[in-house]
């Protein structure tokens, strides 16, 4: 350099040796010795260059910014026209992730599905897929600009399909351009808004509940308010609610049809975490936590409901016990994913999920401290109308838990529950 009058400004000039790491460490001693400091990971047209060329740093680095502009996008989208919402993502998220991707090329899938989350995250954003930028008519043949361009091209009512058979159906009568009605069979046999698949769900054991209870106290008062302390009690459990007939036939139906939905509902959100932390292994065994927890749940709540207090009682306290434990565990570790997934949320409805989830939990917990409280301040002292207010409290949880679950509305609530026949392979 000095033959050339050229000089390395020390201030501005960042030294990273590439290579196998028993290699690096002998360089980098080297040029330590002439004075020389290496970096891990330095910074050379806006890329962020590690020694392993793994560049993690520099995926992150996107990451992080990319959804930034779509938390600040989501804000103000409703303001724009699509063609507006397309321009602005194409110059704050397509433009990071065009930009010297060729450098990329060879990174194993776990790296590049970082930034395909971001693509998607995007495309939600806006309804359509992103077209990524050519420069020639070669260009164009390429599948990922292709696929795009072409599926940006098909009207609402095909890409809002809510299934793969109907998303077919729709396609085959759009390109024979015959009426949909001939391809009636392939139509779904049912299909229900999430929304009115979880009011529904949630409204069978509230509606028995408070029948149970109004049947209990109107006809049982004397036999469900009866305490081993023989005081004063106007409240029954919601044990004793439901221990005598009719009230146990009716909590029994309502909570049978009531469990199918709550697997399912299970299942979803395990398949949701599990796409939403493909790549990150703590989070994937909290979502597999979450799920035991959630199928526990609704099976001690089961056993509690088919085994009244007055049948078995240790099975009945033994179920119950599971119920309150699994039910704490579950909103708790389904508060810590949200928050997690809120970190990187792209719209307003996952904040106010994951608020509503909060506020709940702690709700929930709130009332297990006071219920069990009054229960044990009730055997010990025998007060009158203190098993009132432990029953009081008790209701409060099971409401509070419900609410929680009622939660989903916000995560689904744009989905549909489908039932369909697959439909037989036809070629055209």
């Amino acid at each position: 350099m000095s033959q050339n009058v050229l000089q390395l400004n020390h201030n501005k000039t960042e030294i990273i040796v590439f290579g196998n790491k028993e290699k690096r460490i002998a360089v980098s001693k080297y040029l330590e010795s002439l004075s020389l400091k290496t970096k891990d990971q330095v910074r050379n047209h806006g890329v962020l260059r590690d020694s392993d060329l793994t560049f993690n740093s520099h995926i992150k680095s996107i990451t992080k910014t990319a959804f930034y502009h779509l938390k600040n996008i989501s804000r103000v989208k409703a303001c724009m026209c699509q063609a507006d919402q397309e321009k602005v993502i194409h110059a704050f998220i397509s433009s990071r992730l065009d930009y010297c991707n060729g450098l990329l090329t060879g990174l194993p899938k776990k790296s590049i599905k970082q930034l395909q989350l971001i693509q998607n995250a995007a495309a939600t954003d806006s309804g359509q897929i992103v077209e990524h930028r050519v420069q020639s008519k070669h260009g164009e043949a390429a599948f990922s600009y292709y696929a795009a361009h072409k599926w940006n091209k098909l009207p609402t009512e095909v890409t809002s399909a809510p299934i793969v058979n109907v998303f077919k159906s729709s396609t085959q009568a759009r390109m024979l351009h015959l009426p949909y009605s001939s391809l009636e069979r392939d139509r779904p046999l049912i299909r229900l808004s999430y929304t009115i698949f979880v009011i529904g769900m949630v409204l069978l054991p509230v509606a028995g509940l408070l029948l149970s209870l109004f049947i209990s106290i109107i006809y049982h008062f004397e036999d469900v308010n009866y305490t081993h302390c023989h005081v004063s009690n106007y409240l029954p459990s919601i044990s004793a609610a439901i221990s005598h007939v009719p009230e146990l036939y009716i909590w029994r139906f309502c909570i049978g049809l009531h469990s199918a939905p709550r697997f399912l509902l299970a299942a979803t959100y395990f398949s949701f975490y599990r796409n939403r932390f493909a790549a990150r292994l703590p989070e994937l065994l909290l979502s597999w936590l979450a799920f035991v927890c959630n199928l526990s749940e609704n099976c001690a709540l089961l056993l509690l409901t088919y085994v009244a207090s007055t049948e078995i009682y240790t099975v009945h306290k033994g179920g119950f016990l599971t119920f309150i434990v699994s039910s704490q565990l579950y909103m708790l570790i389904t508060c810590r994913l949200w928050y997690l997934i809120k970190t990187h949320y792209v719209n307003q409805e996952e904040l106010r999920s994951y608020r509503w989830k909060v506020r709940l939990l702690l709700f929930n917990l709130s009332c297990c401290v006071a219920a069990a409280y009054f229960f044990r301040r009730h055997n010990i002292h025998c007060e009158a109308g203190v098993y009132t207010l432990f029953a009081f409290f008790e209701y409060l949880v099971v409401f509070s838990n419900m609410a929680f679950h009622t939660t989903s509305i916000l995560d689904f609530g744009k989905e549909f529950v489908v039932v369909a026949i697959l439909p037989e392979d036809k070629k055209y």
